[in-house]
């Protein structure tokens, strides 16, 4: 059967996008279900953490055994549904030494305190858990859970996390890799069939970077197999969203690179200047994916030119470029609405890089004439 028309639990009773109830659940479950399900998400987990040197000598190995070596607890469980000190999933060793705390971040925010970040303020909670025998917070780990693999923001005022014992883990090749694993090694049919449904929802929603890039580039070079890909698979592929993410963000973030490239000093929220695409911030990376999966966020950019304010919008309209405080603006042209994406060939054809080039271009010289006319009024610099 079309995947497309077959029924799926998931599907049917979630929005993708719902942490608590659909991704928390699903995983925190098969977490608890078996030792081995749990092997193979901690094998993963040691293999992404970022400080390796902070395990003081413990091999990855022996931690694990730690965690197999009787009766662990995961929470939320089957009898016990509620979240301990509010974390979206923990996992508790037999002995109560160790603990692993999951964050799990589809679209949320970090709420972080004034001096400490979500997740260290997690971990101050369990060290101070009665019920836990933890007498280290080398004993704490900590996954942080997104989309792609991000890192946790910093707090207001600091540039890193400063947080040690951290994995970054991805549900784009992490999750959907180690959902897959457990599947095939399943012998009851029925579980089986439930796994295979979630992988099928994250599938379809969580593409794999390399192969949807792979793709724009043989558009750029293959514009009529371009055009008969549209025409054929424009309805009802899955694919077909993740080529939209990539094409927007890959327009937004060239059009930044040029701007910036004319003297434009872009707000410091969507420029991360130790990165080699200092473009591909996590702001930007939120506000893409929110606009593709609920089609209705507004994207702003705020920017500087000779010493006044200016911003870069993308909602209904389109884009539009305007002075702040919003005294006038103008639409860009050619006008893009990504929500035509699958509809119009006109916007889908952006996924080739010349396109995309040449609408960049074409945006740029827009921007630069609007602030050059805009140029002469009052500086509105705060």
């Amino acid at each position: 059967m079309n995947k497309n028309t077959d029924f799926n639990l998931f599907r049917a009773m979630f929005n993708w996008h719902n942490e608590k109830f659909l991704h928390s659940s699903f995983i925190a479950m098969l977490l608890s279900m078996r030792k081995e399900y749990l092997k193979c998400f901690l094998e993963r987990m040691f293999h992404n953490i970022t400080m390796k040197d902070s395990l003081q000598g413990q091999s990855c190995e022996a931690l694990i055994d730690i965690f197999l070596t009787g009766d662990y607890r995961v929470y939320p469980n089957e009898a016990e549904h509620r979240e301990i000190h509010q974390i979206d999933m923990s996992i508790w060793s037999p002995n109560g030494e160790y603990v692993i705390i999951i964050e799990n971040k589809l679209f949320a925010k970090d709420r972080h305190s004034q001096h400490i970040t979500q997740l260290g303020r997690y971990g101050e909670a369990i060290l101070k858990d009665k019920e836990l025998n933890i007498n280290s917070s080398e004993h704490v780990f900590y996954v942080y859970l997104t989309l792609r693999g991000l890192e946790p923001t910093a707090c207001p005022g600091q540039s890193e996390h400063k947080l040690s014992h951290l994995a970054l883990m991805s549900y784009e090749k992490d999750i959907k890799d180690w959902v897959l694993e457990c599947m095939e090694n399943e012998k009851d049919a029925f579980k089986k069939e439930i796994m295979r449904q979630y992988w099928e929802v994250l599938n379809t929603h969580v593409n794999d970077s390399t192969q949807v890039i792979n793709l724009m580039k043989h558009f750029t070079e293959n514009e009529d197999e371009m055009k008969t890909y549209f025409e054929v698979r424009s309805h009802g592929d899955g694919m077909m969203k993740h080529l939209k993410w990539h094409t927007m963000h890959s327009l937004i973030c060239g059009l930044l690179e040029k701007l910036e490239e004319e003297g434009f000093i872009i707000c410091d929220e969507y420029v991360n200047r130790d990165k080699k695409n200092k473009y591909a911030t996590r702001r930007l990376h939120e506000q893409v994916t929110s606009m593709v999966d609920r089609k209705k966020v507004r994207l702003i950019i705020n920017f500087i030119y000779q010493e006044r304010n200016y911003y870069l919008c993308y909602d209904a309209k389109g884009f539009t470029v305007g002075v702040i405080p919003p005294a006038s603006y103008v639409k860009l042209a050619p006008s893009i609405h990504w929500n035509q994406f699958e509809e119009s060939y006109e916007v889908f054809c952006l996924v080739n890089e010349e396109r995309r080039q040449n609408v960049i271009l074409e945006y740029a010289e827009e921007i630069k004439s609007f602030v050059k006319e805009k140029g002469n009024g009052v500086n509105t610099v705060g």
